[in-house]
C-alpha cells in the first residue's frame, strides 16, 4: 500500500469532488441575487456554501462571484473641454461602484426634471 500523507490525500478527495450542473447554476442565482450583487461578497460565499460544501471555490462558481462583485472603471470626459487633458474633476478617470454610479444616474435625472419644471414656470409667466 502506497504511504500518502494528509495533504495529498486531501487534494485528492477535493479534485474527485464534482458538483452538479443544477448546483452550479444555483450558485449563479445567489451570486446574481441583489442582496448579494456589488459588494457582498461574504454573505454570497456563504449561501453558496450551504448549497454544497467548497462550491464558491468551483472555477465557474468563483468567476462569477468575482464579477458581480467587482468595481467598475470608466473614463469620463469632460463635456466643456472634451476630455483632452483637463484639470476639471469631470475629466479625471474614476472608479466607482454600480450602485454609486447609479445613484449619481438618478440625481442628474432628478436635476433635469426640476430645470424642465423651471423652464415651463418661465413659459408661462411670459
Amino acid at each position: 500500500m502506497k504511504n500518502i500523507d494528509m495533504t495529498a490525500a486531501l487534494r485528492q478527495v477535493r479534485e474527485a469532488a464534482t458538483y452538479t450542473q443544477q448546483q452550479i447554476k444555483m450558485a449563479y442565482g445567489v451570486a446574481n441575487d441583489p442582496r448579494y450583487k456589488g459588494g457582498n461578497y461574504d454573505g454570497a460565499v456563504a449561501a453558496i456554501e450551504k448549497i454544497a460544501k467548497g462550491l464558491s471555490k468551483h472555477p465557474d462558481v468563483a468567476n462569477i462571484l468575482k464579477r458581480t462583485n467587482e468595481t467598475v472603471k470608466e473614463d469620463i470626459s469632460c463635456p466643456m473641454c472634451e476630455g483632452e487633458k483637463c484639470q476639471c474633476p469631470q475629466g479625471e478617470s474614476k472608479e466607482e461602484s454600480k450602485e454609486e454610479i447609479e445613484e449619481e444616474i438618478k440625481k442628474l435625472e432628478e436635476h433635469i426634471n426640476s430645470l424642465q419644471e423651471q423652464l415651463i414656470e418661465l413659459r408661462k409667466n411670459d
